[in-house]
C-alpha cells in the first residue's frame, strides 16, 4: 500500500491524521480514496497543494501513477511572483 503523508496544515482536515497507508494505483483513485475518509478533502487537495510522489514533485498528478510502495507526500503550494 502506498504511503501517505499530511504537512500540519491538512491535519484540521483529516482528524489529526498525518500519515496513513492507501491502497490505490493512481493520483485519482486516491484523491478519491481520501475524500471518501475525509468528506470535503478533495477540494483542498486537487490544485491547492503541491505534490510529490516517490520525492518528484508533479504540477498535474490527476492521471499518474502510484506504485504499491510509494510514498505521497502533500506539502504547501509556494506562489512565486
Amino acid at each position: 500500500m502506498a504511503r501517505v503523508f499530511f504537512p500540519d496544515h491538512l491535519t484540521q482536515h483529516t482528524a489529526g491524521v498525518r500519515e496513513l497507508e492507501v491502497d490505490t494505483s493512481s493520483f485519482r483513485d486516491l484523491v478519491a480514496k481520501l475524500d471518501a475518509r475525509f468528506p470535503g478533502i478533495s477540494a483542498i487537495l486537487i490544485g491547492k497543494v503541491a505534490v510529490a510522489i516517490d520525492g518528484h514533485i508533479i504540477h498535474d498528478p490527476f492521471l499518474d501513477p502510484i506504485a504499491p510502495q510509494s510514498e505521497v507526500y502533500f506539502l504547501h503550494r509556494i506562489e512565486g511572483g
